[in-house]
């Protein structure tokens, strides 16, 4: 039996949405995906002192859930990509054929060089990612007069997920994959179980 991973438990889960949600498009997917990051930084300011009660999923539940959305963006631009072609994306010398340990060495490569790197930081740069994911956005729908970057709507996906995934391991280095999938299923649960009922009143 192939071994779960964090992309094989939210693909598995977009290809069942898309047997009851086949409206998906690249914009309402990443309208999600954005409400999802403001309430990754709503989380992650609670940790700051900021405010006083956190969510029940806390920050890297609510990270996790941008991080589907991302995945389910790139599932309806492409269905039949792979892990290894995503992963080559962010690593072009293929050091793991995971997502997860992909970004897991590579920011054990990057805490080597910048110090001054945190979970703050790091969400900056995802939300950065995010900014640059709506452009991609806006030029595969023709409503930008920029050209494509390499890797277009996908490539600045993967980007953003993989900063949220070290956002992820800068808050708590001792979350496994594993871990990260027991908290994921039920979540996919949930949205499928809600996509259902959604089509069920149509």
């Amino acid at each position: 039996m192939t071994q779960e991973t964090i992309f094989s438990v939210i693909w598995k889960a977009a290809q069942e949405a898309d047997l009851y949600h086949k409206s998906r498009t690249m914009n309402t997917i990443l309208n999600h995906a954005m409400s999802e990051m403001g309430e990754t930084a709503i989380e992650l300011n609670i940790i700051n002192g900021v405010n006083s009660q956190p969510g029940p999923d806390g920050v890297i539940g609510e990270a996790l859930d941008t991080i589907a959305a991302l995945i389910d963006l790139i599932y309806v631009v492409n269905p039949n990509l792979t892990e290894k072609q995503m992963v080559q994306i962010i690593d072009p010398f293929m050091t793991y054929e995971n997502i997860y340990q992909t970004v897991w060495n590579e920011e054990k490569n990057a805490d080597k060089y910048h110090g001054f790197r945190n979970p703050n930081s790091i969400l900056n740069y995802a939300m950065f990612q995010m900014g640059e994911l709506g452009i991609e956005v806006n030029i595969a729908n023709g409503a930008s007069y920029k050209k494509p970057s390499a890797n277009g709507v996908i490539g600045k996906a993967m980007n953003a997920v993989a900063a949220l995934m070290d956002m992820i391991h800068a808050i708590d280095p001792k979350q496994t994959e594993s871990d990260l999938i027991k908290t994921l299923n039920p979540k996919m649960g949930k949205w499928i179980s809600k996509i259902k009922e959604h089509s069920e009143k149509l």
